[in-house]
């Protein structure tokens, strides 16, 4: 049974020949010990939140635009992070 499901991926670029591009996956959003509101990543896809793909709903991709937005905030410079939703395809 296949399913498709999307993630949001964080991609932290090479600033060097010499290093590689390092992927993420958004985990959960949490508060830190002082309040402050961050997004936690995870290297585990499997570990990562998973939404509808393709979803038909305004209300629902609004949503996932705006947390998008969100992560984008929390991961700066912004020539430094590549922040993407993607669809991944879960066999099981």
């Amino acid at each position: 049974m296949n399913s498709t499901k999307g993630v949001i991926r964080i991609k932290k670029q090479a600033t060097d020949f010499n290093e590689y591009d390092e992927y993420y996956y958004v985990a959960d959003i949490t508060t830190d010990i002082d309040g402050h509101l961050m997004a936690r990543n995870t290297g585990n896809i499997w570990d990562a939140m998973k939404f509808i793909w393709d979803s038909p709903n305004d209300d629902e991709r609004n949503r996932i635009e705006s947390l998008i937005k969100f992560v984008e905030t929390c991961y700066r410079p912004r020539n430094k992070y590549v922040i993407e939703f993607i669809p991944i395809t879960l066999n099981y």
